[in-house]
């Protein structure tokens, strides 16, 4: 059961990283800033922060993707 949680966890947040990703491109807007201090960036005002933000979240959506890979992988080797 651990292995089949651990698979289910990676893809889970892969997709919930890719979804963020997704609402952010379709409303155009981003949070950015420190904890408590949040502002909306938005792309027409700074597309390199917004852009920034947004490959930022894709990529750690990627690297969780990868890790579910590799794990489902590895089980299969064995």
């Amino acid at each position: 059961m651990k292995p089949l949680r651990s698979k289910i966890i990676a893809f889970g947040l892969a997709l919930l990283l890719f979804a963020l990703a997704a609402v952010q491109v379709l409303t155009g807007a981003a949070f950015g800033g420190r904890t408590g201090h949040q502002t909306r960036i938005y792309l027409a005002e700074q597309p390199v922060k917004f852009w920034t933000i947004v490959g930022l979240t894709t990529l750690a959506g990627l690297c969780a993707f990868g890790w579910g890979l590799r794990l489902v992988l590895r089980r299969e080797k064995k």
